[in-house]
């Protein structure tokens, strides 16, 4: 998903990932399965991956955010800076800062200690104490652990707790590894995630083996075929779900496309990242685009105007069927003829197709290659309108074949006709050299 008004610069690769609005990704960076929310600007030569970076970041060039990483809002990290895996950054304290939040926090807890009496201590001031004693052991490591920021950064870098360092006192399920299982980017092979007694223990296994195997010990040939035929309308239903998503979310591409006037670099990279998504053919970006395009074409009175807008939507936007990443005429035809067949623009196709051919968006031979194929006559389709109009479609697609022939021979005939003037020029040049002579 990319939001609006982000730019995407050139040969950027954004893949299974979440921009927020006004973001800009530069030149040959390559964000992979990570959310960056609004404002972000990631310079040229990035790449960035498994992390989530706050609302505001800068990322200088050549800048390497590896699995795992979190960066709060508003950080600016520097050039060619290279963090390792699950970082975490956020905005450091100055001193200003921190000075009034100990007075709040003095503030707090005199309060907290009127309301449950002098002999008490709250447990929110014993977090509080945790939470200081671990930023000023963090401070401390400052100039070693910010290295990795690049220079200019206003970030300030936690420490990471491994295994060896538990504490006593932290509660037995807050555990190091418990806690690595909520880490975005970390794939856990290394941990042992079944412990002795628990739910997961080797008995409980087995009491379970054993009452699955009491529960399936004679299934009926109509509960397993009432289950398979379960499974396939359910997978059935998620596909088409799924299309359904997709179709609404390069419809709403194409719309911000369209009305806040992206480059066609920056609107074929988000169609591009919807289809690998998504997980789609190609051809379904195709069809999508097609389609947008054609139904954003006003029809109006008058020959002329008419012609006029068609020109305008294909110059400024025809290119995009060929960026979104493959180039088929014969399918892009294809696609065109079938879209206008059930659509009220039926009669714009020949004026849309010839438009195409004009902008090189389609080719004589591609044209051609579609009038061959048997879909393009409506066949295998039912009678009614769509088939009468994909049979109005293929005779203006013969008129126009025919006049490509018409002008092939009008060709050929001025070479012959320039050709014999030619030779009528060399054969009276012989004659006046002979007389000469």
């Amino acid at each position: 998903m990319i939001g609006p008004s982000t730019q995407i610069l050139g040969n950027a690769q954004i893949l299974a990932s979440t921009l927020g609005a006004k973001c800009v990704v530069g030149e040959n960076t390559v964000v992979r399965n990570s959310y960056l929310f609004d404002g972000v600007v990631v310079g040229a030569n990035c790449v960035i991956e498994h992390s989530i970076i706050g609302a505001g970041v800068h990322i200088g060039d050549g800048t390497r955010i590896p699995r795992g990483c979190l960066v709060a809002d508003g950080i600016n990290l520097g050039v060619k800076a290279h963090l390792k895996p699950f970082e975490r950054v956020s905005r450091r304290i100055e001193d200003g800062e921190s000075e009034e939040g100990d007075e709040e926090d003095k503030e707090e807890d005199g309060e907290d200690a009127e309301g449950s009496g002098s002999g008490e201590e709250t447990e929110g001031s014993d977090d509080e104490s945790e939470e200081d004693s671990e930023y000023e052991e963090a401070a401390q490591n400052q100039p070693s652990l910010s290295a990795v920021l690049g220079k200019g950064s206003n970030g300030f870098v936690w420490p990471r707790r491994s295994a060896n360092e538990e504490d006593e006192a932290r509660d037995e399920v807050e555990t190091f590894n418990n806690l690595r299982l909520m880490r975005i980017g970390d794939d856990y092979s290394d941990l042992e995630l079944s412990d002795p007694g628990s739910i997961t223990s080797s008995e409980d296994e087995d009491s379970s083996d054993d009452d699955d195997s009491l529960l399936h010990a004679h299934p009926s040939s109509s509960s397993t075929s009432l289950g398979a035929t379960a499974v396939a309308a359910a997978l059935s239903a998620g596909e088409h779900a799924a299309e359904s998503e997709f179709k609404n979310e390069v419809r709403l591409s194409l719309e911000r496309a369209f009305t806040e006037e992206h480059s066609l670099d920056n609107a074929s990279v988000e169609l591009k990242t919807l289809r690998m998504a998504s997980n789609v053919p190609l051809r379904r970006v195709r069809e999508a685009v097609v389609s947008g395009i054609v139904e954003r074409i006003e029809i109006v009175d008058g020959v002329v105007p008419q012609r006029a807008e068609i020109k305008r939507w294909i110059d400024r936007w025809g290119e995009l069927i060929n960026k979104i990443g493959g180039i088929d005429g014969v399918d892009t035809v294809a696609i065109l003829q079938a879209h206008c067949a059930r659509s009220e623009r039926m009669p714009l196709f020949g004026q849309i197709l010839a438009a195409l051919y004009q902008n090189d968006i389609v080719e004589e031979d591609d044209i051609r290659g579609w009038h061959k194929l048997p879909e393009s006559k409506g066949e295998g389709l039912k009678p009614g309108p769509v088939l009468e109009n994909m049979q109005k479609s293929w005779i203006v697609g013969a008129r126009m074949i025919h006049q490509f022939d018409e002008q092939e021979s009008t060709d050929e005939d001025e070479d012959g006709e320039d050709s014999e003037e030619a030779s009528d020029d060399d054969g009276a040049e012989d004659e006046e050299s002979e007389e000469e002579d």
